[in-house]
């Protein structure tokens, strides 16, 4: 594919993955219809190409938080540890600065639909951002448990998992 094809089609992705309100997972009739993790799957697909730059690893965060801590259902299909396997794959490979990724991280410091994660007990909305954005965090810690990655960004990466078992 040329540059243009693939950034044309991650932008589609991107669309899909941020529109995408189907989250179902494995249906008893049907098989899996699991939307989310397979778009999820095209995100790390993107952010493992050797030609990715820092407009497309953009792009790639954006369509990752449109979903990792939605409000809109509670994931129970491993579709968190899928979405986290594409950011862990740009901090590993250090696509942008320690700087933006951490910005992006700040994103989960306080719930989007609510003034804290404590009101999320009051709830199932509450409940699904705060359940979906704890096992995004856990698993995008469990990724990079064993590489070398910056400092700053383990050090983030370890409060809001701390911020997270703290809201039990």
């Amino acid at each position: 594919m040329s540059d243009e094809d693939r950034l044309s089609l991650l932008q589609i992705s991107i669309i899909a993955m941020s529109e995408e309100t189907d989250y179902r997972g494995l249906v008893s009739d049907i098989g899996w219809v699991h939307p989310v993790a397979h778009l999820a799957n095209v995100l790390w697909r993107f952010a493992l190409h050797s030609s990715l730059n820092q407009q497309q690893a953009r792009l790639i965060l954006e369509g990752v938080r449109s979903k990792a801590g939605t409000n809109a259902a509670s994931f129970a299909f491993n579709e968190s540890d899928r979405l986290a396997r594409s950011v862990s794959m740009l901090i590993v490979r250090e696509t942008l600065p320690q700087s933006e990724i951490i910005s992006w991280l700040n994103s989960f410091d306080s719930p989007a639909s609510m003034g804290n994660w404590f009101d999320a007990f009051a709830s199932i909305e509450g409940m699904s951002e705060l359940h979906n954005s704890k096992l995004f965090i856990r698993a995008l810690s469990d990724q990079l448990a064993d590489q070398s990655i910056d400092v700053d960004i383990r050090s983030k990466i370890d409060e809001l998992v701390a911020v997270f078992t703290a809201a039990i």
